[in-house]
């Protein structure tokens, strides 16, 4: 006999495919240099985010895409997105690394503290989404 699926899955599934796909929707509009788009922000963000290195744009875009797909896998309750979203998880934080103290200028001095917040705030729903489906898998509640 197998266990009910908890409620909460497809509840967490679903709203981490809203937040997932908002964030491949900027990686997306970014990359492919939408005008309308990038006019609702200053120039010195499009500016800065237009100058990044080709391996970081790489880990942005494996990050969002990654963390959709994982995103997906979990609303569906499929096993794999412990895994997919971990990959989500190292590449997004290996950004974050790179934009806050490597990169120069840093993501605060070029666009300010609210794009550093909006980093945070993906980075920890990043980490939460990969912990989540690891607690999961190891309850035993993902098929």
């Amino acid at each position: 006999m197998t266990a009910a699926r908890p409620w909460h899955i497809p509840v967490v599934g679903w709203l981490a495919v809203v937040w997932t796909a908002l964030g491949a929707l900027d990686f997306t509009l970014m990359q492919l240099r939408v005008e309308p788009y990038l006019g609702a922000f200053t120039t010195e963000r499009v500016a800065f985010f237009s100058s990044l290195p080709d391996w970081i744009d790489a880990l942005w875009g494996i990050g969002v895409w990654a963390g959709l797909a994982g995103a997906l896998f979990l609303a569906v309750d499929i096993r794999r997105s412990a895994a997919i979203l971990g990959l989500s998880a190292l590449a997004i934080v290996l950004v974050g690394i790179y934009l806050v103290f490597i990169s120069a200028p840093t993501l605060q001095e070029a666009v300010g503290e609210e794009a550093f917040w909006i980093l945070a705030v993906a980075v920890v729903v990043a980490i939460l989404l990969w912990i989540y489906a690891r607690w999961l898998h190891s309850a035993g509640a993902v098929s």
